[in-house]
């Protein structure tokens, strides 16, 4: 999937969400552990995680037990918000 950009602009996004729907439910396997956990460990990939997927990566970490990078990321996913709605806000 990494290899196309294409995929993974139209369909990064709706296969992590219905993977942690799933974890959720207790429905799902360890698969969606291991598909970010493998990109997490390249910068490039890291960096287009980060940006985009931090809510989702905060859920997942939530889901894992591990509460200092779901902090992490949700403190991200927070800033990124905090930095759209300035800029789209009139002075």
């Amino acid at each position: 999937m990494w290899g196309d950009p294409f995929y993974v602009k139209t369909y990064l996004q709706y296969m992590m969400r219905s993977m942690l729907k799933q974890l959720q439910l207790g429905e799902g396997d360890q698969a969606l552990f291991s598909f970010v956990d493998a990109p997490m460990k390249m910068e490039e990939r890291k960096i287009i995680m980060e940006a985009h997927y931090s809510q989702e990566l905060s859920l997942l970490y939530i889901l894992q037990e591990d509460y200092d990078r779901a902090k992490y990321y949700a403190n991200s996913c927070m800033q990124v918000f905090m930095q759209r709605t300035q800029v789209l806000t009139p002075c």
